[in-house]
């Protein structure tokens, strides 16, 4: 599982200024039920981070 540090370090790799504890995680909404048990499952999310300047939205999954 990725960790703040680990996501501000990356951001920062890639020429980013990170505003610590300004990150959410985030996932798409599921259409109906079945698709929503397939993410309830599926390995994919997102960290919105908000940085000096902009606003990313970095993609992680629970393996990383």
């Amino acid at each position: 599982m990725a960790t703040e540090k680990k996501i501000n370090t990356i951001l920062k790799e890639a020429g980013y200024n990170p505003m610590e504890g300004r990150a959410i995680i985030v996932t798409y909404a599921p259409a109906n039920l079945s698709e929503k048990i397939t993410r309830f499952f599926s390995n994919e999310f997102f960290v919105l981070q908000m940085c000096e300047n902009s606003l990313v939205l970095v993609p992680f999954s629970k393996k990383s």
